[in-house]
């Protein structure tokens, strides 16, 4: 199938589903590492190599902790969108994938005792 078929991307629609706290926002190399606090709620949305939006920026997940998810910002995102200004300890909007929502419900729904 040729890429002009396919369905791909991250399926994000510019809500706000948690707020969270930028941890670290570091230089390596060209690259910056960018680590975000989440709550338990929004955690459970995300996987390594997901997606997850950062104050209306889809970004993918690198690796997730206990508590929060690193990224990996390259040179071309960080100069061209707002992360350039971002600061440790800043308070940020958070938007899990459209589609882990959507499993999350339906397996929510699927459990004993569920309606």
């Amino acid at each position: 199938m040729s890429a002009r078929y396919r369905f791909g991307g991250h399926f994000v629609q510019g809500h706000v589903d948690a707020t969270g706290t930028i941890l670290a926002l570091e230089p390596h190399g060209q690259d910056h590492k960018l680590e975000v606090s989440l709550p338990g709620g929004l955690l459970r949305l995300c996987i390594d190599k997901g997606s997850l939006c950062i104050d209306g920026i889809s970004l993918t997940i690198a690796e997730l902790t206990g508590r929060s998810a690193i990224f990996w910002i390259t040179p071309h995102t960080f100069e061209r969108t707002h992360l350039h200004r971002a600061k440790a300890g800043q308070p940020v909007n958070l938007e899990a994938d459209m589609l882990a929502k959507h499993l999350a419900r339906l397996f929510d729904a699927m459990q004993p005792g569920a309606r």
